[in-house]
């Protein structure tokens, strides 16, 4: 059976982090590795690392003397020290279902048998939304948050509206070839992967939820439900004039990184809203708008995407 290496950043993650570790212990599938970088933490967090360790020959610790490197600089670094075939990332403070890496194996492997492992491959999922103590707030993270999981199938789409989320992909050592490093002006480390397996490769949405997302005050902006409150605290910000510029300066960095990073390898089709996004924060009124238009930028959600084009 192929092994596969499970990567897991971690910083201040406190009382949570036992409850991960033990939910990938527990798992159905037992081939795995974990390989946990802390990212400079002052609390519990390094010697829960070590209690671990002790315990579990299968879990290693990869954290060096560097330091706060950030979360997808933390997670760059790991990726690039694994040498599996088959990847998986986790978050700190979530729980697994006992069938995550066993779903996660067996889809990937359907998909390399279905196009072939030289292609970049990622499998993600839906998940369900917890508390802090555990209980449920939602089934679907997708609906909760007015997400549309088919945004996958479009590289363009994804520039401006990252669907993969980072803790429950199950990736390919091609795509890690294509990936890596994962520059610092990628919006996140999930979004850059899910950016080069959407161009090049092949993405596969699972809809059954195999994670528990934890959602706590560290992490409040993870998960926001999408309704009215979530449009008025979005119409609010159209006056935030900083936010504004932080957002599309975000999407323009990602853009021309990736640009520059992948340059005559873009297939023409893309590469012209590729660019377009590139020079965004340049862009005149009526260019900006032309634009959004011509090459279908849009988010998911009417409330979105009139924001989006007024706010541009």
């Amino acid at each position: 059976m192929v092994r596969i290496d499970i990567v897991m950043s971690t910083f201040n993650a406190g009382s949570y982090l036992d409850d991960q570790i033990r939910s990938i212990v527990e798992q159905s599938d037992s081939g795995w590795r974990l390989m946990i970088r802390d990212d400079g933490s002052s609390d519990q967090t390094p010697e829960t690392i070590r209690k671990w360790t002790r315990n579990d020959k299968r879990i290693i610790n990869r954290s060096d003397s560097d330091g706060n490197l950030g979360v997808t600089a933390s997670y760059s670094r790991l990726l690039s020290q694994t040498d599996a075939e088959i990847v998986m990332i986790s978050d700190q403070d979530d729980i697994w279902k006992p069938d995550r890496v066993r779903s996660g194996r067996n889809q990937l492997t359907g998909m390399v048998e279905l196009v072939g492992g030289h292609l970049p491959l990622l499998v993600h999922s839906d998940l369900e939304l917890i508390n802090e103590s555990g209980e449920r707030i939602a089934e679907s993270f997708w609906k909760y948050q007015g997400l549309n999981p088919g945004r996958t199938r479009r590289f363009l789409d994804l520039l401006v509206q990252n669907a993969v989320t980072g803790c429950t992909m199950t990736v390919n050592r091609s795509l890690l070839r294509k990936a890596l490093p994962i520059p610092e002006d990628a919006i996140m480390y999930d979004c850059w992967m899910g950016l080069v397996a959407s161009l090049w490769g092949n993405i596969h949405t699972g809809k059954e939820p195999l994670i528990c997302y934890r959602q706590h005050d560290a992490n409040f902006l993870g998960a926001q439900r999408y309704g009215h409150a979530y449009i008025m605290r979005k119409m609010l910000k159209f006056y935030d004039r900083d936010a504004l510029r932080r957002s599309i300066s975000a999407i323009v960095r990602q853009a021309s990184c990736f640009l520059d990073r992948y340059s005559t390898e873009i297939p023409s089709e893309s590469r012209d809203g590729l660019e377009f996004l590139a020079r965004l924060d340049r862009a005149g009124f009526i260019e900006k708008r032309y634009g959004l238009i011509r090459y279908r930028l849009w988010k998911t959600g009417l409330a979105r995407n009139l924001g989006w084009f007024l706010r541009v």
